[in-house]
């Protein structure tokens, strides 16, 4: 039997109706079921008596879908979740599909819900990942990892949505599509969930996938990481200490980096003399904050660590910074700056000795 529209289909009688939904092609199997579909939900909704049966709206549509789902027509609901031209329809025909599966885990329902992941509309992709984290369907682990490069954002969220409902363990490809996930977005929403799904051992590889694929964020990703997973240590971001771009050479400090004395102190004086002359307000951040570590740092051991070079640098900022905080003093009082002048008095003399 061959039929060429939805009126042909529906002037057949409801046994060769349900043969051309068991057998017939993709359009046949979709005229069937609609015509089927109709015919089982005029009762209960109203309304289809009053249109003409081969152009019911969307709405509608998604109103039968119910009733078909409710009557337990789940063969109905596949022919149209699969081949309707509306993606709105799909997505419900989809989502009452796997809700109305014996268990979610069901063979047919896991190979339903991963077919529809293939499909063109991301509103039906949307539809099963909304089931899956509604707990109503099982998506397998590869499925959801794969859609974490899906070409919508809105899906590649929702699929972070899932694994963050139900995280996975910390293997190797997980961590990697997280990362890349990570790559790829540029909302902090998104980064900052793959953050928390991503065990604290991978900010190393995630700055190096950064710096592969984004080299302009890579500064940004290190602060991010230290603002959310605690202070970063010199290992996680040793591979971005060469870098002379200022915004990055921040967000090292910003992320919480402590610098051992052995590489890090001839990093720090690096950093000063890069924005020592520099009146930038970003060149003033960095001089401070490098100068403090350094003050930090420097005791009658780590000071051997410094080249001539730098300890005479270094003595230089140190005692004018003593000479203005000498005046601040005598404007303000000897309690203005409690503490701070014992130590940094304490630097000079160590910068002083040969």
């Amino acid at each position: 039997m061959s039929v060429s529209s939805f009126e042909s289909v529906a002037r057949l009688s409801p046994g060769e109706q349900r043969r051309l939904l068991e057998n017939g092609d993709g359009p046949e199997r979709l005229w069937s079921a609609w015509a089927i579909a109709l015919q089982l939900g005029s009762d209960a909704v109203p309304l289809l008596a009053e249109i003409e049966r081969s152009h019911v709206p969307e709405g509608l549509k998604r109103q039968l879908l119910v009733v078909l789902a409710g009557l337990g027509q789940r063969n109905l609901l596949v022919a149209i979740a699969e081949a309707d031209p509306s993606p709105s329809v799909r997505a419900t025909a989809t989502a009452l599909y796997l809700r109305t599966a014996a268990s979610p885990a069901n063979f047919d329902a896991v190979d339903f819900a991963v077919k529809q992941l293939r499909a063109i509309p991301p509103e039906v992709r949307l539809a099963v990942l909304a089931e899956h984290e509604a707990g109503r369907a099982a998506i397998p682990l590869p499925e959801q990892l794969a859609l974490l490069r899906d070409p919508d954002p809105a899906v590649r969220r929702a699929s972070l949505t899932c694994l963050a409902v139900n995280p996975p363990s910390n293997d190797g490809q997980t961590i990697r599509a997280l990362i890349e996930l990570f790559t790829i977005e540029r909302d902090p929403e998104p980064r900052r969930q793959c953050l928390a799904l991503l065990p604290r051992a991978s900010v190393r590889e995630l700055r190096r996938a950064v710096a592969e694929r984004r080299p302009a964020d890579v500064g940004e990703a290190v602060r991010i990481a230290g603002v959310q997973l605690g202070p970063l240590t010199w290992f996680d971001v040793e591979g971005l200490t060469g870098t002379s771009r200022l915004s990055d050479l921040l967000a090292i400090f910003i992320a919480g980096v402590r610098p051992p004395p052995l590489g890090g102190l001839p990093w720090l004086c690096r950093v000063f003399r890069l924005v020592k002359d520099d009146d930038s307000r970003l060149s003033q951040d960095l001089r401070w904050r490098s100068l403090a570590m350094i003050q930090e740092s420097l005791d009658e051991n780590t000071v051997s660590l410094l080249t001539a070079a730098d300890r005479t640098m270094l003595f230089t900022a140190f005692n004018k910074a003593m000479l203005d905080l000498q005046t601040h003093i005598d404007e303000y009082g000897p309690d203005s700056e409690e503490g701070y002048n014992d130590d940094i008095t304490r630097v000079v003399q160590l910068l002083s000795q040969p």
